[in-house]
């Protein structure tokens, strides 16, 4: 039988049941009917009772009631305890709690470490075996900025002690860093992507995400080489031809360098390239970044030569077996700033 600091009973073969409620000297007051035919509902108006106090026209009715809660507390059980917490909470008295051994226990960063990791996600494999995409490389960057930003700021908050509040504070903390607005919203994302997640799927109670406000701000311009910058880029003497080559294509195609680096024999058109997937060291071979293939007009004869001599060059030597571009890497911001000082 549980430990209720009261006891619920029924008197023969009257219809409802009736609490008697334990005084610290562990004597039982006189019995109230609680009006319920049902225990349930019996034993949850007593604890309304014995937490928010008996009604006075009840009290009126019966002798005085000397009810405390102190000499519940070492014989509570969780159900017990949740419950006049929950009750505390309706009345304002309580903010959060968190019960131990549930799932909103998990120490926050964690949970959050735990959601990014790609093998061990439920995320991921909730994602996968619905056949939605997610990559490596995003969980990896993700989980870089949970380690980065979010670790030295919550490092023993518990999942279920977070509020929007602690949201709001860490937002504050991160606006005050010199970096750009998009990635403020990727850092703030790392977490309350994962929280969010931790609400649908009830491990905590309350989405205190819901309608969070991020950064708003200009994007910044993105440099491109000037047509007399490209002339002297492609005149100057490379260490490396195949760098060269996949640099050259990028100028005159805008391919991204995934791109390049995921091209196959079987994606060099007679003057046309066929864009069906993307290159990532985490990831491997992929889909692009829309996810859409494309056929992109190459009327370079030439480059398109020299890509069919590569690829010959690179299967009769065997250096390679399926991917033959797997080393080239677009190098025009690297050398921006040189090719700007040559040309002034």
């Amino acid at each position: 039988m549980e430990s209720y600091p009261f006891s619920i009973l029924k008197r023969g073969n009257r219809k409802y049941y009736y609490v008697a409620f334990k005084s610290d000297d562990e004597k039982y007051s006189s019995a109230i009917s609680t009006k319920q035919t049902k225990k349930d509902a019996a034993i949850r108006t007593a604890w309304d009772w014995y937490i928010n106090g008996i009604p006075s026209k009840i009290k009126d009715e019966n002798k005085k009631i000397p009810i405390t809660l102190k000499q519940s507390i070492n014989n509570a059980t969780a159900n017990d305890v949740s419950y006049i917490c929950d009750q505390w909470k309706k009345r304002g008295l309580l903010k959060s709690y968190v019960l131990p051994e549930t799932k909103a226990s998990i120490n926050l960063i964690e949970f959050l470490l735990n959601f990014w990791d790609y093998d061990k996600s439920p995320h991921v494999k909730e994602k996968l075996r619905k056949s939605h995409s997610i990559y490596r490389k995003h969980c990896y960057d993700m989980h870089a900025k949970v380690r980065i930003y979010w670790q030295p700021y919550f490092q023993k908050k518990l999942l279920g002690e977070m509020t929007r509040q602690d949201l709001e504070s860490f937002i504050d903390h991160i606006s005050e860093k010199e970096i750009a607005a998009a990635t403020k919203n990727g850092i703030i994302k790392a977490g309350t992507q994962a929280i969010r997640w931790a609400f649908n799927r009830e491990y905590i109670e309350k989405d205190i995400v819901k309608g969070m406000v991020l950064f708003s701000g200009v994007k910044k311009e993105r440099q491109i080489l000037t047509p007399e910058m490209v002339t002297v880029l492609f005149s100057m003497e490379w260490k490396d031809n195949i760098a060269k080559l996949a640099n050259r294509l990028s100028s005159v195609t805008g391919l991204r360098a995934g791109e390049i680096r995921a091209l196959q024999v079987q994606d060099i058109g007679k003057d046309c390239l066929y864009i069906r997937h993307s290159w990532s060291e985490l990831d491997g071979l992929k889909v692009t970044k829309n996810t859409e293939s494309r056929i992109v007009e190459l009327p370079f004869p030439n480059i398109i030569q020299e890509l069919l001599i590569l690829e010959r060059f690179f299967f009769s030597s065997n250096l390679l077996s399926k991917h033959f571009f797997n080393y080239l890497f677009p190098v025009f911001i690297a050398l921006f700033r040189h090719i700007e000082s040559v040309i002034s």
